[in-house]
């Protein structure tokens, strides 16, 4: 019994140095991994300040320009026309700095660049109305008209002989002037001219009366002044 527990106490201290030993050898290689890192990271920053130089060396373009190029390229925000090359330094055709060679003299001169003109621009301030304006009530018109004509009339009498006509005594004309040998029969006998004996009257509804009176739009003129933006040219001296 005491020969297997010295070999239980025995194996347990192997397991232990073993399990230290590991845990030693991780914590060394994440340190060397660490350095590892930041070694790569130096040799980056390195390698591109090279480069850097020697595109300087290539165009002959200033690092400062080149560098604010190179922002302007990755900007991806939007712009308005009047910043769009604000501060830019223009340089000749051939893309290098001037200012780099001994054998031109000159200068770098700011200069203001029209990018558009000024103009003015016609703003709607107020939307023309239209309005119906009340210019005479509805009202009600009484019209009378005639619907029955003729003569005013009397009963008389006619003589059956001469044909004379009377509304009195048609008895003593026959005997005056026929001898009393004679005729007569009734007739109407007519005492005015033609005219309108009876009147119908009807209502005629007018309605009432609008007139449109209607307003124009208004406008405004708002102006926009000439943009401009600055850029920085070579001048030959």
């Amino acid at each position: 019994m005491k020969k297997d527990s010295g070999k239980k106490k025995a194996l347990y201290a192997i397991a232990a140095v073993l399990v230290t030993a590991f845990i030693i050898a991780g914590f060394l290689y994440c340190r060397s991994s660490s350095l590892t890192a930041d070694e790569e990271i130096q040799t980056a920053s390195d390698t591109k300040t090279e480069e850097k130089e020697t595109e300087k060396e290539k165009t002959g373009v200033p690092a400062e320009i080149k560098e604010d190029k190179n922002v302007q390229d990755e900007t991806t925000e939007e712009r308005s026309p009047e910043d769009e090359g604000a501060g830019q330094t223009v340089l000749p055709d051939d893309n290098t700095d001037p200012s780099s060679s001994p054998e031109r003299k000159g200068h770098y001169e700011t200069m203001q660049v029209l990018v558009s003109e000024a103009w003015d621009e016609q703003v709607l301030v107020k939307k023309g109305t239209c309005e119906d304006i009340l210019i005479s009530e509805a009202w009600d018109e009484e019209v009378s008209s005639c619907y029955a004509f003729g003569r005013e009339y009397e009963t008389g009498y006619e003589c059956g002989i001469c044909g004379y006509q009377t509304t009195g005594d048609i008895s003593s004309h026959i005997r005056s002037e026929h001898d009393g040998a004679g005729s007569w029969h009734n007739v109407k006998i007519y005492t005015s001219e033609e005219k309108c004996l009876d009147y119908q009257t009807e209502v005629i509804h007018h309605d009432a009366v609008y007139q449109t009176v209607c307003e124009e739009d208004e406008y405004a003129i708002v102006h926009h002044d000439a943009v401009y933006r600055s850029e920085t040219v070579w001048i030959d001296d």
